[in-house]
């Protein structure tokens, strides 16, 4: 059974990241990527994992027309049992072609698209964009044999927005690599606090509320240090921000990285401030390397961390509460070990790769039959 993964790009985010994780752990599926536009920072990745890639590399965000052309050329010589889109123009190109030649198409649901967060950190022209995007989001929804939620919180809503039947969409959480993570104490710094975040640094993943929290913190704690990994368009700006507030000695920006399990497990807790959110893969990461989490309470995070179980919640937006979730973190070590000890557990329940690449399978082995 031949599966072609269709990505917008691969750029590092974190649909693409789990996908190059899941891949090899398919026994049953040949599994194909194309990428529409152009941006291939993890192409070298896939391709050292075995995973053979077909690189488009379209010029401009959207060409739809030479994109559905181009993606309709290499189905009919690739000839895939089922197409896969993962992120939202991918999926408008694979509505398309399945609507006009029939190829099985299975949709991804990703993040909650239609949260009004999202508005509030958009120009009035991005949000004119968004707007257009989720009018045919709506117009072709129907367009999709079946569709994979990674969240319970994404499924109910994408079904209420685009009107999709909730029996024609599937929770299907992402994975990780536990063995990635059997070493999680070896590297752990011993001459300072380190809170770690990992994503890209863009304003819906809530650094700058996490950069103002941690001024306050290390002004009380100064052994505490802030490791920012992630690369992103708010990169000069959160510069800026640390030079003003004076923490070039504390706060690191890392940039994108390819050792993240070795990052985390030298930091001690893990925060995601986000805004609006998908379900992180550095969350599972965290989970997975023993670190109790810190996360704004919007209810995509709030559905993985139990409240003083795996790690605590603060309201999103809300500075003072994570600056004092973070003290608490900092003056609670032993309390917040034993959160990430219980972490780990709920991970490997949850998030093992192996375990949600069976499902996957599962899932193309029903359709296919079909």
């Amino acid at each position: 059974m031949k599966v072609l993964f269709v990505l917008d790009t691969l750029e590092v985010g974190g649909a693409e990241r789990s996908l190059l994780e899941m891949i090899p752990n398919f026994t049953k599926v040949e599994a194909l990527v194309l990428h529409i536009y152009k941006g291939d920072t993890l192409k070298a990745s896939y391709e050292t994992a075995g995973i053979r890639v077909i690189s488009l590399n379209l010029v401009g965000p959207y060409n739809f027309q030479k994109a559905i052309m181009l993606v309709r050329e290499i189905i009919v010589n690739e000839k895939p049992d089922i197409i896969h889109s993962v992120l939202l123009r991918s999926s408008l190109i694979c509505r398309w072609i399945h609507y006009w030649d029939g190829i099985k198409h299975i949709g991804s649901f990703v993040n909650d698209s239609y949260v009004r967060e999202r508005y509030k950190v958009l120009s009035f022209l991005n949000r004119t964009k968004l707007k257009v995007f989720q009018y045919l989001d709506r117009f072709t929804a129907s367009w999709c044999n079946h569709y994979v939620a990674i969240t319970k919180t994404i499924k109910q809503s994408n079904a209420m927005y685009l009107r999709v039947p909730l029996d024609k969409i599937s929770v299907i959480y992402r994975g990780r690599n536990p063995d990635n993570y059997t070493n999680i104490n070896e590297t752990l710094q011993q001459d300072s606090f380190v809170f770690i975040n990992v994503a890209r640094l863009i304003i819906r993943k809530g650094q700058s509320d996490l950069i103002h929290a941690f001024a306050k913190v290390v002004n009380k704690f100064p052994d505490c240090k802030l490791w920012l990994v992630g690369d992103g368009p708010s990169r000069f700006k959160y510069e800026d921000l640390i030079s003003e507030l004076k923490l070039n000695k504390s706060v690191f920006l890392k940039g994108y990285r390819d050792d993240i399990p070795e990052l985390i497990t030298s930091s001690h807790c893990f925060v995601m401030p986000s805004h609006f959110e998908g379900l992180g893969g550095s969350l599972i990461e965290a989970m997975f390397a023993s670190r109790p989490i810190i996360a704004s309470n919007i209810p995509v995070l709030a559905e993985n961390i139990n409240e003083g179980v795996n790690g605590i919640l603060f309201e999103q937006g809300n500075i003072d509460q994570l600056t004092s979730c973070m003290e608490w973190m900092y003056l609670n070590r032993n309390k917040a070990q034993e959160m990430g000890k219980r972490g780990r557990e709920i991970a490997k329940n949850k998030f093992d790769v192996r375990v949600i690449a069976k499902q996957y399978e599962a899932l193309y082995e029903k359709l296919f039959l079909q």
